[in-house]
This record gives C-alpha cells, sequence and structure tokens, in this order.
C-alpha cells in the first residue's frame, strides 16, 4: 500500500525495522502493528505532505511534538512518526474506550 501511495513522488525512500527484516528473509516472520520506512530529510516535508492524512510528529530526547513541516528538520531529530489520529480512539465491545496504539 505505501508503495502505491508514493509511487508518483520523485522520493527516493525504503522499508526499515521489522517489515525490512521480513522482506529480506523472504517471509513473514510475525505480525506486525506499524509499517517504517526512511526518507532522506530534504524530501520528509514533501513525502508527509502527500500522506496528508497522517499527523506527524518529531521524536526526540524521549518526546513526541508535533512536526512543524512548512520548516527544515531540526538536526536533533532522528526520527519522525506518523499517525492516523483519526483510528486512535475506537470502542471495545463493552462501551469502553480504548486507544488502538
Amino acid at each position: 500500500m505505501l508503495a502505491n501511495r508514493l509511487s508518483d513522488l520523485a522520493v527516493t525512500w525504503y522499508v526499515a525495522g521489522g517489515w525490512a527484516l521480513d522482506l529480506w528473509l523472504g517471509q513473514k516472520t510475525r505480525d506486525h502493528e506499524d509499517l517504517e520506512f526512511v526518507v532522506r530529510p530534504a524530501e520528509a516535508p514533501l513525502v508527509a505532505a502527500h500522506l496528508d492524512d497522517l499527523t506527524f510528529f518529531a521524536a526526540r530526547q524521549g518526546t513526541l511534538t508535533q512536526a512543524r513541516l512548512d520548516q527544515p528538520i531540526p538536526e536533533d531529530v532522528w526520527q519522525m512518526w506518523g499517525a492516523d489520529l483519526r483510528n486512535l480512539l475506537r470502542q471495545h465491545p463493552d462501551h469502553n474506550w480504548i486507544a488502538a496504539l
């Protein structure tokens, strides 16, 4: 799905983390709750704008702050997280709301 969504962008990206290991092994080894992928910092704002259904956060020094993608990414930001906040909360069958983290 990600490859389809990014196919019309002229950016370099690759899969990282658990899915990358599974791709290298040629088989799914476990269930995955997320997909980690990497882009060049200079291309991150373009990718984030293209994935406009996600809200992006900058991870640094143990905290997450909403990313300012209209500015260059600060050098001390090593990771950004994209989250679909529309699906963050879901209702459990017993009518309690739980966070789907």
